[in-house]
């Protein structure tokens, strides 16, 4: 719904560009902090990359936050004005995004997939099990994003677990 008609733009995606790209730099250096069994390079590198995705991501999330409804009625169009809370909460998503995402990424470095696989099946049945709920008890469609930020934070909080353990 936050796409130009033509698909050329979603607004989520400006978000998860910039994470993406910083999580495959901080790749690399984890593995090879890792392979030296260097945890406090880790963490520090980790922690610097975690700043450094947030502060980029900001500007844009503050901008869907407060100018959602300019944004999406210039992308969409005065028919997808009901999608604006939609983007509102997807942004607060955004916010979650280099944390999840650079957890995952340190898990993996770490040579521990199996606790960001099995954060990510959480994540999974959180959102299956939430969106259900949303859909056919609330019947709300604005609620599936607010799930979706429950997702992230609960493969954050499970995550950050692990992490916390190993680092």
């Amino acid at each position: 719904i936050f796409f130009r008609k033509a698909g050329k733009l979603l607004l989520t995606e400006l978000m998860e560009l910039p994470v993406r790209s910083l999580a495959t730099t901080a790749l690399p250096k984890l593995s090879k902090a890792s392979m030296q069994n260097d945890l406090v390079t880790v963490r520090k590198i980790f922690i610097e990359y975690i700043i450094l995705t947030t502060l980029l991501i900001l500007p844009i999330v503050a901008s869907c936050i407060l100018f959602a409804k300019y944004l999406v009625i210039w992308i969409g169009g005065e028919e997808y004005q009901s999608s604006i809370l939609i983007l509102q909460v997807f942004a607060i998503y955004g916010l979650f995004l280099p944390l999840d995402k650079l957890l995952g990424v340190t898990l993996d470095c770490l040579n521990f997939p199996k606790f960001n696989m099995i954060k990510v099946i959480l994540m999974v049945i959180v959102n299956v099990i939430g969106d259900l709920i949303v859909i056919f008890v609330f019947k709300s469609v604005w609620l599936v994003a607010g799930v979706t930020t429950l997702t992230m934070i609960t493969g954050i909080i499970v995550g950050g677990i692990y992490l916390h353990k190993i680092v």
